[in-house]
């Protein structure tokens, strides 16, 4: 019994000394001004001391924790009257009401369960974004986190879930920009806005800035091209990594194309962590099939499924479900239509192997061989590179 209290002793100082030193490194982030991280860290380890405060049993170390957790609260509240001033400046510009109506996504609850397979691409993320969010004190320094992610591949897997993912997995602010958001008709706006993005993610910090089809603004630059558009890529890559960027603050960009060799090459240099999103293997496949069947009535029995899945490798997370959604209106087309609107919703033919035999002739993968095998070479040069 003694070794299992002393066990049980020792793990709960390691918990307080992993809060404490979280703390810490808040405090040199209020010294260095860094306000908006200092109070997200500060609240991370008041979080974590009021926890082990409410299980504590023993007065001494249960008073000891409450001061702690005073101590912290105070420097949160005092990072967040500094942030109150800067909040203040930043609300009064027009550009900052237009983001926060058009580019922050307030609603977002994806995560990383209702994504099916993609393992290795989690992992990398959760290395990249999510652990350093959740233990400050350990990813800092050269162990700090790349500012720019490239989730590049095939269309239709999933690019735009996976960074909604992140985001709520690892409680960061998160911006939703596309090249329609940018684009102003007054010369000079777009550039404004740039720099007004990132003004407002400083401030929000952690925070993520998510760029859908970022070939589409960051394209490679060419003797004929407008000055605007020119301009706009020259303030999004001195924000994104120039003058007013410190190797302290938590923005991260993670640009989302299937274009990769068409994006410039000053900013492909900034994506520094470059992941392929890929077609689905056999267990994410057969999971889809699964998941988008849920609803309907079927006859597949588990052989089916797995003959189903090798018949359409190649198929994207899009075309799966077209798939599915071709195969279950089969048994539909072959009722009549006076029979169609009198029939009883459980007397419908169930969805047969058949019907997904004849739905493969309908819904061919939209991708060939050929652009598959392009972007798993394209991740080798990459490698090289790095």
């Amino acid at each position: 019994m003694d070794s299992i209290k002393k066990k049980e002793d020792q793990n709960k100082q390691q918990l307080i000394r992993q809060h404490v030193d979280i703390a810490k490194r808040a405090v040199q982030l209020y010294d260095l001004k860094n306000y908006p991280l200092a109070k997200y860290i500060f609240i991370l380890a008041l979080e974590g001391i009021v926890k082990l405060q409410k299980q504590e049993t023993d007065p001494e170390l249960k008073a000891s924790l409450t001061q702690k957790a005073n101590d912290y609260f105070q420097l949160a509240e005092q990072c967040k009257k500094q942030l109150d001033v800067q909040n203040k400046q930043l609300q009064a510009d027009p550009l900052v009401q237009q983001i926060n109506l058009t580019m922050l996504e307030k609603k977002n609850t994806v995560k990383f369960e209702d994504i099916a397979g993609l393992k290795e691409v989690k992992e990398a993320l959760y290395e990249s974004i999510i652990y350093p969010n959740l233990r400050p004190d350990i990813f800092q320094g050269i162990r700090a986190p790349p500012r720019g992610i490239l989730l590049f591949g095939p269309p239709g897997n999933g690019k735009t879930l996976i960074a909604k993912a992140v985001a709520t997995e690892s409680n960061a602010t998160f911006y939703n920009i596309s090249a329609s958001n940018l684009m102003s008709k007054n010369l000079g706006e777009g550039e404004k806005l740039v720099k007004a993005l990132f003004q407002c993610a400083y401030v929000n910090q952690p925070s993520i800035i998510f760029i859908d089809e970022i070939d589409s603004i960051l394209k490679a630059r060419c003797e004929n091209e407008h000055e605007a558009s020119r301009r706009l890529k020259t303030e999004f890559l001195i924000q994104f990594d120039g003058a007013n960027s410190s190797d302290q603050d938590r923005v991260i960009v993670i640009g989302a194309t299937n274009r990769p060799q068409e994006i410039d090459s000053a900013a492909l240099r900034r994506f520094t962590k470059r992941i392929l999103i890929d077609v689905p293997d056999d267990n994410t496949r057969l999971h889809l099939i699964k998941y988008y069947t849920k609803d309907a009535v079927t006859t597949l029995n588990e052989k089916q499924m797995k003959e189903l899945v090798k018949k359409i490798d190649g198929y994207s997370c899009s075309d799966i479900k077209a798939l599915v959604k071709e195969a279950c209106m089969l048994p539909l087309r072959k009722l009549k239509k006076n029979e169609l609107l009198s029939v009883d919703s459980t007397k419908i033919k169930p969805v047969s192997i058949d019907d997904f035999t004849e739905a493969i002739k309908k819904v061919p993968p939209s991708l060939q061989k050929k652009e598959l095998l392009y972007f798993k070479n394209l991740v080798k040069e990459y490698n090289k590179q790095v």
